[in-house]
């Protein structure tokens, strides 16, 4: 994997993880619907350098069925750099949650990542730190809106339809197009690919800079947006601790 690209999995690895502040709580009625799906834009990007830009682009989907206690989520996401730079990459992502295990899908190795999800209030977990900031409509659905330090959420019945993320100059946006409540998902529906399962352990970053060719500049700015995504995921692990192809 490149440098490049290893920043752009950072980025988007960041704003996962607020998904699963979102999600990631394994209780017997996580969501207020006892079954659904919904459709999400993806946007996002920004200035990397004064000679690069990223723009990020794609589609998701979150499929659940006993209110909550699985829950299936995929993405399709376009990463394009501009600039000095020039690449277009896409990239598939998916996740499945169940009996307390997130399963990560890794399709360009093949295998399927697991961890433990810890346990704890979602409702608490879902709002930690943030501000009510009163609601608005998204999908033709009225969610409450809940602001903090670089990140915007819009809640509906416990079901995320918009997060946002801000960060060094990126942005990252997940915003639901179209929700389908209470609806027959069958256990077929929120099937993954049957790959070899390892253990994941915890997420660590490893970024070095001895490409040539990445000017020192270049270099410098994406190992800081780099440390403070890292930084700021790692707060959001802590909390956790303490309380894609379709």
């Amino acid at each position: 994997m490149s440098y490049l690209n290893k920043i752009k999995t950072v980025f988007l690895f960041f704003c996962l993880g607020n998904m699963t502040l979102l999600s990631a709580e394994t209780i017997q009625k996580k969501y207020d619907v006892q079954s659904g799906m919904v459709l999400y834009s993806i946007s996002g990007g920004g200035k990397l350098t004064q000679e690069v830009n990223l723009t990020i682009k794609g589609k998701g989907k979150l499929r659940f069925r006993d209110w909550g206690a699985v829950e299936l989520f995929e993405e399709e996401v376009e990463e394009i750099t501009s600039g000095a730079l020039k690449n277009i990459e896409t990239i598939n992502k998916c996740e499945k949650r169940q009996k307390g295990q997130r399963l990560d899908v890794d399709f360009k190795t093949k295998k399927i990542l697991e961890r433990p999800i810890p346990k704890g209030n979602v409702a608490q977990n879902i709002t930690k730190d943030l501000v009510k900031q009163g609601q608005e409509v998204i999908a033709g659905y009225t969610c409450d809106i809940w602001e903090g330090n670089g990140v915007r959420k819009c809640i509906y019945k416990g079901i995320p339809l918009l997060i946002e993320n801000s960060v060094l100059g990126m942005h990252y946006q997940k915003k639901a197009v179209s929700i389908s409540e209470d609806i027959h998902v069958s256990a077929d529906s929120c099937m993954i690919p049957n790959f070899p399962v390892q253990k994941f352990a915890l997420f660590k970053t490893n970024i070095k800079t001895k490409s040539k060719k990445v000017p020192k500049e270049f270099s410098k700015v994406l190992m800081d947006i780099s440390k403070e995504m890292y930084r700021q995921l790692s707060d959001n692990n802590m909390s956790e601790k303490n309380h894609t192809h379709w």
